[in-house]
């Protein structure tokens, strides 16, 4: 009797081993929380890059593009690309919504806020389109007002950056992305300068510029070169800086070489962070550091080990760097199917720490890392997962795309929260849009015909799989059997 009460005791016990060892096997970093799913892309769409902002308010800002992936090319009356917006503050994350449709996938990329809290946005489809709302309106698609195209160029990724004068500064890819162009605005984005050229290669191609401005009003370039005639593979990584609003900028100094593409940047007062990758041949995270406004640069580190080192990662759109108000850095590996964390502090760098263990929720690649940091002290980790569904690994037809965000405290000053006191006018429903002064060579202008609004429809997502709570209830109702199991012995005896 006494092996049966033993024998029923050890099978409730192993009742709890799924859910333990599952929450074991994530290999959390107990400095992070747990991965929290914000979206989930269904319906044959995909998604693979991110933007985020954060305020003065401790208000996190995120939006993320779902696109058509199966057919490759949709008909000509499907839209194929939405764009979704969520906000966090104090914790709460609010129900994504759909704030932008374009039937030619349009890409919001760039996204910066002014000291009255108006949404600057900026993204490409046919040309590089411009959107404002207000911060506390922006989760309404009815509240975002689409100026228009602010030059007639576009398909790539632009890069924003506000001076510390609230001088808006646009950067994006020309002349079928052989040369790069700069356009301002110093009055909130009512008018826009000319556009002024900053680069421009006859050969090969300029891809993935991204931009930052130091607290002297610098602007700090960096971009990668794609080798004709279809811009791969990377061809280096280059940096540039301009002392005087873009009128005039660096010789450009080639801080990675071939097979390295797709760098991130982030500006300390005089210290210059550029973080970037190895592709899908090479593989790798590389970084360097310039400590005099990019006039010196260290040695090549590499963050993450190339191919011939057994690495993984490829070209899985720039990792993830920011610094924080005492000066450190702040990275994300994405490495494939997994996703790392380091920081550096007094020029060292901390052991990489995993953010979770991909095996169980059947990690394909990562794409679209992002940093943000709120209160000061507050890190913010935000990534899209693409996984299989049902364990067919193969079928690309049954892949899905996850978006999740992750925390941690780090060891930085706190700063108190500035709410948003002034008052903005109310764009809401309002189908006027703002006379806007631009002159970018000969194009005027003009309202694109080719984005619509959607209705303000704030829906929950009942997509959200709640994994580990299923484990646990399947864990819970293992014991409950094994329970039942010794008193129906116990009733027998």
């Amino acid at each position: 009797m006494k092996v049966k009460i033993v024998l029923a005791i050890i099978i409730s016990m192993l009742g709890m081993v799924p859910f333990s060892a599952l929450v074991d096997a994530q290999d959390f970093s107990n400095e992070w929380t747990a991965p929290e799913l914000l979206y989930l892309v269904t319906d044959g769409q995909r998604s693979n890059y991110l933007s985020i902002l954060s305020d003065q308010a401790e208000k996190l800002y995120t939006w993320w593009m779902t696109f058509n992936a199966y057919p490759e090319e949709p008909t000509a009356d499907q839209i194929k690309s939405m764009t979704f917006h969520t906000q966090n503050l104090g914790g709460n994350w609010r129900s994504p919504t759909d704030v932008m449709i374009s039937p030619d996938a349009g890409r919001m990329a760039a996204v910066v806020i002014d000291s009255d809290g108006l949404l600057h946005a900026f993204f490409a489809t046919h040309c590089l389109n411009y959107a404002t709302a207000k911060h506390d309106q922006a989760m309404s698609a009815r509240s975002w007002n689409i100026v228009g195209c602010l030059d007639k160029v576009g398909n790539a990724y632009p890069s924003a950056v506000q001076t510390p004068d609230g001088t808006i500064f646009v950067v994006y890819a020309a002349l079928e992305n052989h040369s790069y162009r700069l356009i301002h605005s110093q009055d909130g984005g009512s008018s826009w300068s000319a556009y002024r050229t900053v680069l421009e290669i006859e050969d090969n191609f300029l891809l993935d510029p991204m931009m930052a401005a130091d607290q002297m009003g610098r602007l700090h370039l960096v971009w990668s070169v794609g080798q004709a005639p279809d811009g791969y593979p990377p061809m280096g990584v280059y940096y540039s800086r301009s002392d005087n609003e873009g009128i005039s900028w660096t010789a450009p100094i080639q801080l990675g070489g071939l097979d390295e593409g797709q760098p991130a940047i982030a500006v300390f007062n005089d210290d210059v962070h550029v973080l970037w990758n190895g592709d899908a041949e090479k593989r790798g995270r590389y970084y360097r550091y310039s400590p005099d406004s990019g006039e010196s640069w260290s040695s090549v580190e590499v963050l993450s080990p190339p191919s011939s080192q057994g690495g993984e990662g490829g070209l899985q759109r720039p990792p993830a760097i920011v610094v924080d108000n005492v000066g450190n850095v702040h990275v994300l590996l994405h490495e494939q199917d997994a996703l790392y964390y380091a920081t550096k502090s007094d020029f060292v760098w901390s052991t990489k720490q995993a953010l979770y263990n991909p095996v169980l929720m059947k990690g394909v690649e990562i794409f679209g890392v992002r940093l943000g940091i709120t209160g000061g002290d507050t890190l913010h980790a935000l990534y899209i997962l693409e996984s299989y569904d049902q364990s067919i690994e193969e079928d690309r037809r049954n892949h899905i795309w996850r978006v999740f965000h992750q925390s941690t405290e780090i060891n930085s000053i706190s700063s108190t929260p500035i709410p948003w006191s002034t008052p903005l006018p109310d764009v809401a429903g309002n189908d006027e849009t703002p006379e806007v002064s631009l002159e970018i060579g000969t194009n005027p202008v003009e309202k694109p015909q080719s984005i619509n609004f959607q209705n303000n429809v704030e829906r929950e997502n009942n997509n959200n799989p709640a994994w580990p709570i299923y484990l646990g209830i399947i864990s819970v109702s293992i014991f409950i059997l094994g329970l039942l199991f010794l008193f129906f012995f116990q009733q027998r005896r």
